[in-house]
């Protein structure tokens, strides 16, 4: 009787913490949410880039590669600001949340079709007809007129994150891979996976996501036609004052495979794209972790934030250190192991990629600090650097040295980040840079962020 008891209890507590984390109504549940939804993402992914890579091969896999990364790309980069202005604007004017929401899609929809319009006239400039069959660059044009979907994803996604509904934020998220590695299986069992296939799947999950968000969005703040252009004026304000910070974002994250693409041949992109893709995925574990043990710095006290960026600086560096030692040392494993002999010419710049994504990390999480300060233009002017020293070195390495060039030219732009980021600490903060070396107080904070954290609100 009393085992019996005990059974119902504990199937009781288990059902109310997945209950607790399902709902995600306070912050560190809906950070366990989030890190869930980020590792499931993860494995989708991780699987849909076997498929692509194992039935496509390097060439195919750059093809499909150069057709679905410009609707994106593109997209993007004609934000003006409206993910930011977005949050920004519900936040701060939640009284007219519905009207605002309304504006945020019209204006992104016209600003996603502008998008296609300039992929569809600038991509067979960019493409080489020598490297590229023109059927790949005339599906790449096509397919240009997904760009209005991703746009308005992005945005609705930011939406829902603005007002608190962090599950239907995740959910969408994950609709994205989900949908994308259901279209493939689909296309590979009916015998038509192709390079133009397999990008359709990547570029119309934008538009899945929107179709299965709907419900939730239209619970959040309905539907209507803005009354003034009120709503308008206010997004737009907030939009075009942040949009450099976003397309620098943009640029830093997905520069590096268009010049690929241009500068390279297809087989050479599909090694780049897929090593780069595998190499991020480190991103997501220190993106977890932060949010566990880095709490919001605004508003606190310079000695205070000094030290949480160290003790997270310290945390993300060796923790990320720990699990790509392993992966660099077995690179050419991993890589035939998960997607076949033929990308065991990619294991150079994997490995290049990973100790980039490291220090990448690292570069993040220290120009936090600045933000949190006040300092925005601060970082604007350290990502332009960066932007311009890959560009400078990719052009000159790419082409004489190939994939290893591309490699070395974003671990050197990477790494004069770093060293600028840490510079910037005693010049702008006239306080010392973060001391990267674990001390046996580190392990007792890092015991107690761990347990405050599994603490529900």
């Amino acid at each position: 009787m009393v085992y019996e008891l005990w059974e119902v209890a504990l199937a009781s507590s288990i059902a109310a913490k997945v209950r607790w984390i399902f709902e995600a109504k306070d912050g560190t549940s809906a950070v366990i949410q989030t890190f869930l939804s980020r590792i499931l993402i993860l494995g989708v992914n991780l699987f849909t880039g076997m498929v692509t890579a194992r039935l496509l091969g390097p060439e195919g896999r750059g093809a499909m590669t150069v057709i679905s990364l410009w609707p994106g790309f593109i997209a993007y980069c004609c934000t003006l600001g409206m993910p930011s202005a977005t949050i920004y604007c519900l936040r701060n004017y939640s009284e007219m949340a519905s009207e605002l929401f309304s504006a945020a899609m019209i204006i992104t929809a016209v600003l996603g079709a502008i998008a296609g319009a300039i992929g569809a006239i600038g991509i067979p400039h960019w493409i080489s007809a020598a490297k590229y069959s023109p059927d790949t660059i005339f599906w790449a044009q096509v397919f240009m007129a997904t760009a209005p979907f991703s746009l308005l994803a992005l945005v609705s996604g930011a939406a829902l994150e603005a007002v608190g509904d962090f599950s239907a934020a995740n959910k969408q998220k994950f609709v994205v891979p989900l949908s994308t590695f259901a279209i493939l299986v689909s296309l590979y069992l009916s015998g038509n996976l192709t390079p133009p296939t397999a990008a359709f799947a990547y570029v119309i999950s934008a538009l899945v996501c929107l179709v299965t968000a709907a419900p939730d969005l239209g619970r959040a703040f309905g539907w209507c036609w803005p009354r003034s252009i009120l709503p308008f004026r206010r997004l737009l304000n907030h939009g075009v004052r942040i949009y450099g910070i976003d397309l620098l974002n943009t640029m830093s994250g997905q520069l590096g495979q268009v010049l690929v693409a241009g500068l390279l041949s297809p087989i050479n992109l599909g090694y780049y794209n897929l090593t780069m893709n595998l190499s991020r995925n480190l991103g997501t574990i220190q993106g977890s972790l932060v949010s566990v043990l880095f709490p919001k710095l605004v508003g606190r006290p310079m000695a205070e934030i000094q030290k949480l960026t160290e003790f997270a600086a310290k945390v993300s560096f060796y923790a990320l250190s720990l699990v790509s030692i392993p992966v660099v040392l077995l690179a050419s494993f991993l890589l035939t192991g998960l997607y076949g002999k033929d990308f065991d010419a990619a294991t150079v710049i994997f490995q290049i990629l990973v100790v980039e994504s490291i220090l990448s990390c690292l570069v993040w999480l220290l120009t936090q600090v600045f933000i949190a300060l006040g300092k925005p233009l601060l970082i604007t002017v350290l990502q332009s650097i960066g932007l311009v020293v890959t560009v400078a070195l990719m052009v000159v390495l790419a082409p004489s040295m190939g994939l290893t060039g591309a490699g070395l030219a974003l671990l050197c732009s990477t790494v004069l980040r770093l060293v600028l980021s840490m510079g910037c600490f005693p010049w702008v903060l006239k306080i010392s840079p973060p001391n990267l070396i674990w001390r046996r107080r580190d392990w007792q904070q890092l015991k107690q962020r761990l347990s405050r954290s599994k603490q529900p609100a």
